[in-house]
């Protein structure tokens, strides 16, 4: 036992074992897992500079291989306050991969993912319980244009002297029909026997002030009848005309 002791002393310090599982990553690409911040089951973030240690890029993605065989694919996004040797991901992420936070994991670059020209999404009955409207334009379309966000920074960064193409605007302007899609699950903000008070209100207001009892239109005389109604401005016209 004391030459154990003895020979264990030889060899240094006491080991910090908060930090001894970062010693089983030796490769690069091993990363630790760690909490993620947003709750994205498609992304996880890195640091910048183990980002440009893999060769990565913001927007890529890649291949996380986890324990028990089990793999995924995730869009790898910059962080920089997450720490170096981690990698964030969610619970859903960890869970496909069958690990736990400080477990260690292995990422690589997945270049031969093509991006889907025409795709089929269909969503599980019990998460769009209770919700109304056009799915599309609630959850997907922001993140079909920020793939194209990523996409045309990732052109840019391979070709800088390039010019920028111009992105027309799918909704230009917004018309009649997307204000009536949005006003049909609107609210209103007072009921129909609050709008019959105020109209036997305004009502009782104007016949009180004589509004809209004393007015009448002017007769026309019979010698205007049906004669031309600019005859009398033409006249003054003439009266007024310099050149006559």
């Amino acid at each position: 036992m004391s030459n154990q002791a003895e020979s264990s002393d030889s060899k240094g310090t006491k080991r910090d074992f908060s930090t001894a599982i970062l010693e089983r990553k030796k490769a690069p690409n091993r990363l630790v897992v760690d909490e993620a911040i947003n709750d994205d089951n498609s992304v996880v973030s890195l640091h910048p500079e183990t980002m440009e240690k893999l060769q990565l890029f913001r927007g890529d993605t890649i291949l996380i291989k986890g324990k028990k065989r089990k793999d995924t694919i995730c869009i790898a996004l910059a962080d920089d306050s997450c720490d170096e040797p981690k990698i964030r991901m969610n619970k859903v992420v960890r869970s496909n991969l069958r690990v736990r936070l400080g477990d260690v994991v292995s990422v690589h670059q997945c270049p031969d993912v093509k991006y889907g020209k025409r795709v089929h999404i269909l969503p599980i009955d019990d998460t769009i319980e209770g919700v109304t409207g056009n799915l599309f334009d609630a959850y997907l379309k922001l993140t079909f244009h920020g793939v194209k966000d990523i996409e045309r920074e990732r052109r840019q960064k391979d070709n800088p002297e390039a010019m920028e193409e111009d992105v027309e605007d799918e909704v230009s302007e917004i018309k009649a029909a997307h204000f009536e899609e949005s006003m049909k699950y609107a609210r209103r903000s007072v009921s129909d026997a609050d709008i019959r008070k105020y109209q036997a209100f305004a009502q009782t207001l104007q016949q009180s002030r004589g509004f809209g009892t004393e007015f009448r239109f002017a007769e026309a005389s019979a010698g205007t009848t049906g004669s031309d109604p600019f005859a009398a401005s033409a006249g003054g016209a003439d009266e007024d005309d310099l050149y006559s």
